[in-house]
């Protein structure tokens, strides 16, 4: 009898090596797949970032030329303004005047503490200037504008 129970431990050693040798073989063959669907997301998240990059330079694009018609239009709409304003070129007349200017035209009146005080003061007063005839009143606005 004795003989007879070691012969049946040695085969149950023996089962239970098989079923440990199994589920070994079982755990490797998961750790296998479970690897290979990482890299599989691991590629897969490098792809959607790039794909992402890919579609933010057209976006970014796309928002700068926006911003670009966007000041155009109002550029345009300024100038339909300016045009029902007055029929004459404002900004062509601007030009013509300031190309008609003398290098050191007008610092005089830039230094006059009577046209600093009013430059750098708060409220919306007006500012007179008297000129002499014959005197060009658009270069005094040009350059109190400029400054």
């Amino acid at each position: 009898m004795e003989a007879a129970e070691q012969k049946v431990l040695v085969m149950k050693g023996l089962v239970d090596s098989e079923r440990i040798q199994n589920i070994d073989q079982s755990i490797s063959t998961m750790l296998f797949t479970v690897t290979s669907v990482a890299n599989g997301v691991d590629n897969m998240q490098t792809r959607l970032d790039e794909a992402l990059a890919d579609l933010d330079q057209p976006i970014v694009r796309i928002a700068d030329e926006m911003s670009d018609l966007h000041i155009a239009l109002k550029e345009n709409e300024r100038s339909e303004l300016l045009q029902w304003l007055s029929t004459i070129s404002v900004q062509q007349h601007y030009r013509e005047t300031l190309a008609s200017v003398l290098p050191g035209s007008g610092e005089w009146l830039l230094k006059q503490p009577c046209f600093v005080n009013w430059k750098d003061s708060s409220s919306s007063e007006s500012f007179w200037l008297h000129g002499v005839r014959k005197s060009h009143p658009d270069i005094h606005c040009i350059f109190t504008v400029i400054s």
